[in-house]
């Protein structure tokens, strides 16, 4: 079971994590795709499944659905199975630090060779860091000269700090026609589109520093079906 994430959002996560997942499905192992990003999902978009209009995880975490009726086999990939987000509720950390999605991930690796889950970014809120301790490992993921240092560090610690197995890093997007691998660090929040809350914990311990804002000249990482 690997977690696959990002510091922050447009890194290239989600396409990551479902390129892994009909990888696996194509060497002939069953496989489960989990959109665990309960904020912004991108799986259903790049699958061409329908996301947010139909029972998901986030129902399933409700009580409101089984398991069996979330769990929804690709209709042109075989061996690929997904779960999509379902609508998005409004208290995402609370449902994935439940019970029920232990339960679930328990019942789940006895049915799955490999379970790929796709998140929020780390930095964007804390729902990464919950599901990674329940997972076998965590792959991050870092857009090549667009990651801030400070951002993927602070990441990578939060992930260190409640001891789960960070398996690797994941370079996205990276120029090999580029005379080097030039990084500009710069530190700078993202919303993502969560509540003012967790956007303003994001880089709480840098309160008081000076911010440089930048956006990305790289679109989402779900614009484009696999």
């Amino acid at each position: 079971m690997i977690l696959v994430t990002s510091a922050l959002p447009r890194e290239g996560k989600t396409t990551a994590a479902a390129n892994l997942a009909v990888t696996l499905a194509q060497l002939g192992d069953r496989t489960l795709l989990i959109d665990a990003d309960l904020r912004k999902p991108g799986v259903g978009r790049l699958l061409n499944m329908l996301d947010g209009k139909y029972a998901g995880l986030s129902s399933y975490l409700a009580g409101v659905s089984s398991l069996e009726l979330v769990t929804v086999p690709h209709p042109l990939i075989p061996n690929l199975v997904a779960i999509p987000t379902g609508p998005l509720p409004p208290n995402p950390a609370d449902l994935l630090s439940s019970h029920k999605l232990a339960e679930a991930l328990r019942q789940l690796r006895t049915e799955y060779k490999f379970i790929v889950i796709d998140s929020p970014p780390i930095m964007a809120a804390t729902d990464a860091v919950i599901l990674s301790v329940q997972t076998d490992g965590v792959l991050m993921v870092v857009r090549s000269g667009e990651t801030p240092k400070e951002a993927f560090t602070r990441a990578r610690d939060l992930l260190v700090s409640v001891k789960c197995h960070l398996l690797g890093v994941v370079l996205n997007a990276v120029d090999s026609s580029a005379p080097d691998y030039y990084y500009s660090y710069r530190y700078y929040p993202y919303s993502y589109g969560y509540g003012p809350q967790e956007a303003s914990e994001m880089y709480s311990s840098n309160a008081g520093g000076s911010e440089e804002h930048s956006h990305s000249r790289y679109p989402d990482d779900d614009e484009n079906s696999l």
